[in-house]
């Protein structure tokens, strides 16, 4: 059985179902973008019309190549080669591809560019049987050699991409990254091209493994706008690749709708499918849709072995269903076989989501202690692999689990390591990015329509002056036949007949005009709502990220506004356990719940945010240090008054709460950054006090000029006696 990578998955506030998810991103991405066998048009070209014939008949398709390839009189021998060497890379006859590979670079025919594809379809056969060597470093050197032997285009772009595909295929995301920069770095200044845009997909799926998801959107997107600017159709790799994306984004609606439109355009029987099948099934989970979804991973494990290409994907993310569905031992027993063959097969991206899995189920039979070993286990293999999304996705349980073992100390120290970790793959500038590219994106798509729309205006504006041309003509020619009596009434009737055609056309002129008025007045309430949405938390209707960062702006350039200001960094506390105990869409509601009571609490020109996951600001306007625990002990008696009622079931929710005013010195300019930092950690510390408490920060004496605050943690700033922390 061989594992496939493990997926692109979501994000901290979901993290149990997320482990065992799975994307057919990395494993799409090596094979496809080397194989001369995606069909072109049909044509006179022997080596095409072969091409064309694969997926009907293979057989009969692969000897055609065959032939062409032995007849030493063929010109299209090379072209062949080619063709042959990437069709026998993808299936039946993969067996005979290095000794023919051998033969043909050692026949002296083809060209440098024909050398590089034929070498570079070996080593996509290599990446997508999962043959890639530990120690590749032969490997390179040779795709370096015949990239720089081959003149500027496909042939040395090639062997670098498929470097990189191999290399992804290995888990190795940051070095896979540099590869296909390499590869794309050939195109520089040259227009799209087919393998361009299967590049620049690649160079998306390893950012994304690495967490770079802005970078990611962006690189997938450009290979969608390339694709369409060349009139080719839709890509399922690369609608398999954007649900990917959008499961590690959370965005469950749109992976799901992405995720059906790669099935549809995917072959019916194919690997591809059953990944896309199975990122249709984590999405329903995403969603809370928890039947769904067991259906789709048992119908993506059944396509799979009905192919022979059993996949451990679906059977990772089955397991889970089972998982949370009670089925504890059963799931257990197949997190196991997965455990064993990613053992195995040396897959450390898949060994660490096995043993996060075990570790969970553990904690479902009450053997928390057992737990902690899987758990700590796989932090350390993620720490060695460097997968961040998996490790924030396993930071929470992993907290959690250290709480209720009594091991307070380590857990706060985990709780460090997960923030620092999540805030550097949500950063304000990430969500900011990926905000305007998908902005950006149906801007075009809609400038496009508008576009299409004003040239066929253009082409009825030219059909009526041609109109009025002729008319013009046939006056004239009437003009010359009749006599001058009938000639003067027929110019009169003609006169008028032109009139109303004018009129006709003039008005005509008005109704085009005024749809294009109405599509531009729409195009700009696009773009309001646009901004409204990027601003705006779809989720709790609070302020987000983007608005706040706003907002900091907005005051550095008027530091003279709104001050005195007051920071409270607000925590849910025990997300996680209302998410297991409830659903993922019951905790939905206590962030809304938790939203709807900040209201009640807030002031008039009071600011409201939601941070990011559990996290919101509220920043207090006119309100000083000496108002902060009356104010948080307004939303603590607040939150106990109005209790969570969801189906029957009362939930009493609590929040730790810290604070810091911005203006702490008087020495210094208020620094509203400072405050909401400064806050955050007091948070922190009255989470690990216990929660439903709140912590400070207030000023101590004031730090030398030179001092760079920002540089500084709050910890440091303590020692040093520039801040004093409080408690309730």
């Amino acid at each position: 059985m061989t594992p496939n990578q493990p997926a692109l998955t979501a994000s901290t506030r979901w993290l149990n179902a997320w482990a065992c998810a799975a994307l057919a991103v990395c494993v799409l991405a090596a094979p496809s973008v080397l194989c001369a066998s995606t069909a072109p048009a049909p044509s006179n070209d022997v080596v095409d019309e072969a091409v064309t014939q694969l997926d009907a008949d293979r057989a009969t398709a692969l000897a055609q190549l065959r032939a062409l390839w032995a007849d030493p009189a063929q010109p299209l021998r090379g072209k062949a080669a080619v063709a042959l060497s990437s069709a026998l890379g993808k299936g039946e006859g993969r067996d005979t591809l290095p000794a023919l590979v051998t033969e043909m670079l050692d026949s002296g025919v083809l060209t440098p560019t024909e050398r590089a594809l034929v070498f570079s379809n070996r080593l996509s056969a290599l990446s997508e049987q999962r043959q890639w060597p530990e120690d590749d470093a032969a490997l390179r050197a040779e795709a370096e050699a015949f990239s720089n032997a081959a003149p500027a285009g496909d042939g040395r772009a090639a062997p670098l991409d498929a470097i990189g595909a191999g290399l992804l295929s290995r888990g190795k995301f940051p070095e896979a990254e540099q590869w296909f920069r390499k590869a794309l770095s050939v195109y520089e200044g040259s227009g799209p091209t087919r393998r361009r845009s299967d590049y620049l997909r690649n160079l998306g799926v390893a950012l994304a493994q690495e967490g770079k998801l802005d970078q990611s959107l962006e690189a997938m997107l450009d290979s969608q706008s390339m694709r369409e600017a060349l009139g080719l159709p839709d890509s399922h790799l690369l609608l398999g690749n954007l649900a990917g994306l959008h499961l590690y984004m959370e965005r469950w609606d749109r992976a799901l709708a992405l995720a059906e439109r790669a099935i549809a355009a995917s072959p019916p029987d194919s690997a591809s499918r059953t990944k896309y099948i199975n990122n249709a099934g984590s999405a329903l989970f995403g969603l809370g849709r928890i039947d769904e979804a067991r259906v789709r991973f048992e119908e993506s494990l059944a396509l799979a072995e009905r192919l022979g290409a059993p996949s451990l994907s679906p059977l990772n993310n089955l397991a889970f269903a089972l998982l949370k569905q009670g089925d504890t031992r059963e799931a257990m027993r197949r997190f196991e076989q997965i455990e064993a063959i990613a053992t195995q097969n040396h897959d450390l991206a898949l060994l660490g989501v096995a043993k996060k899995n075990l570790g969970e189920s553990w904690i479902a039979l009450g053997d928390r202690r057992r737990a902690d070993t899987f758990l700590q286990a796989a932090r350390d293999i993620y720490k060695e692999s460097d997968n961040r999304p998996k490790a924030v996705e396993l930071y929470p349980v992993l907290i959690d689990n250290l709480e209720a073992l009594g091991r307070h100390a380590e857990a706060l120290q985990r709780m460090r390591e997960f923030k620092a970790l999540n805030d550097e793959m949500n950063s304000v500038a990430s969500n900011e990015r990926i905000a305007g590219l998908e902005a950006n994106a149906e801007l075009r798509h809609k400038e496009s329509e508008l576009a299409i729309q004003k040239a066929g205006l253009a082409a009825q504006q030219a059909d009526i002056e041609r109109l009025q041309a002729q008319e013009v003509s046939e006056r004239l020619k009437r003009q010359l036949l009749i006599g001058a009596i009938v000639a003067l009434a027929l110019i009169l009737m003609l006169l008028a007949r032109h009139v109303r055609l004018r009129a006709r056309a003039h008005n005509e002129l008005l109704r085009k005009n005024g749809e294009i008025d109405a599509h531009l007045r729409d195009l700009e309430r696009l773009n309001d709502v646009v901004r409204k949405q990027s601003e705006e938390d779809a989720l709790t209707g609070l302020y987000n990220r983007r608005h706040l960062q706003a907002l900091l702006s907005h005051r550095s350039a008027h530091p003279d506004m709104g001050y005195p200001l007051l920071a409270i960094v607000a925590d849910l506390d025990h997300f996680k356990r209302i998410n297991d105990a409830f659903g993922h869409p019951v905790g939905d509601k206590a962030l809304q719940h938790v939203a709807g009571v900040l209201r009640r609490c807030q002031r008039d020109g009071d600011e409201l945010i939601r941070w990011g996951g559990e996290e919101f600001i509220w920043l207090c306007r006119g309100a000083s240090e000496a108002q902060a625990p009356a104010l948080c002990a307004r939303l603590q008696q607040a939150l106990a008054d109005h209790p969570l009622e969801i189906d029957g079931h009362t939930i009493t929710l609590t929040v730790s709460l810290g604070f810091a005013p911005a203006s702490l010195w008087p020495g210094r300019e208020p620094d509203v950054d400072l405050a909401i930092r400064l806050a955050d950690q007091a948070a922190y510390c009255a989470k690990a006090a216990g929660r439903n408490t709140w912590t400070g920060y207030s000023a101590g004496i004031e730090p030398p000029a030179d001092v760079d605050l920002a540089r500084c943690t709050a910890e440091t700033m303590e020692q040093q006696g520039w801040v004093r922390r409080v408690a309730a």
